[in-house]
């Protein structure tokens, strides 16, 4: 499972690629790892994308729940799922012991969910059955969205379930997804 992230970008290039603005201008390190502070894309309540840093994991019980299968959403994360979703922006990530980037300049949108736990917003990507050059690695990656596709995802008012997995199944073509040297 998706349990390492690279993002090259800044977050005034994050801005401008995801046509979001940025509330905390500060950097997130480079390398993310589940526990670790990670940068997003969400929406605010007016509809706005907004840049947020947010710490990667659901807590459960002792236990950091760092994915989340999206064909069988559990109930531990149906509500994020319907009400919080996000994108976590990532210049490659890692699965099973490959290093996948995209072919293109541009970042990877990975499908996010996320919950506020008192001050401290968590965030969950989502995986789904390998594809390309990925499943030759491992049999699960994130989910990538395409960018006709974000508004889409992160819209607050789109609650139904299965539209929601409509917007997921949506896949983002496994020819821009490459293994890095």
């Amino acid at each position: 499972m998706c349990c390492r992230i690279s993002s090259k970008a800044t977050h005034e290039r994050l801005a401008q690629l995801f046509k979001a603005s940025s509330r905390n201008p500060e950097e997130v390190d480079g390398f993310s790892k589940p526990g670790k502070l990670t940068t997003v894309i969400g929406q605010d309540l007016e509809g706005n994308r907004v840049l947020a840093k947010m710490r990667w994991g659901f807590k459960l019980r002792g236990q950091i729940l760092h994915n989340a299968r999206s064909e069988n959403v559990k109930p531990r994360f149906m509500d994020s799922f319907l009400h919080r979703r996000c994108i976590v922006p990532t210049n490659g990530f890692y699965e099973g012991k490959g290093f996948f980037v995209p072919t293109e300049e541009r970042p990877f949108a990975l499908g996010g969910i996320w919950e506020k736990v008192y001050d401290v917003s968590y965030i969950a990507i989502l995986t789904t059955a390998a594809q390309g050059v990925v499943q030759n690695y491992h049999h699960r990656m994130p989910v990538i969205l395409p960018e006709n596709s974000w508004n889409a995802w992160l819209n607050r008012k789109q609650t139904n379930y299965e539209d929601i997995q409509r917007i997921i199944q949506d896949r983002y073509p496994s020819e821009l997804i490459r293994l890095s040297a």
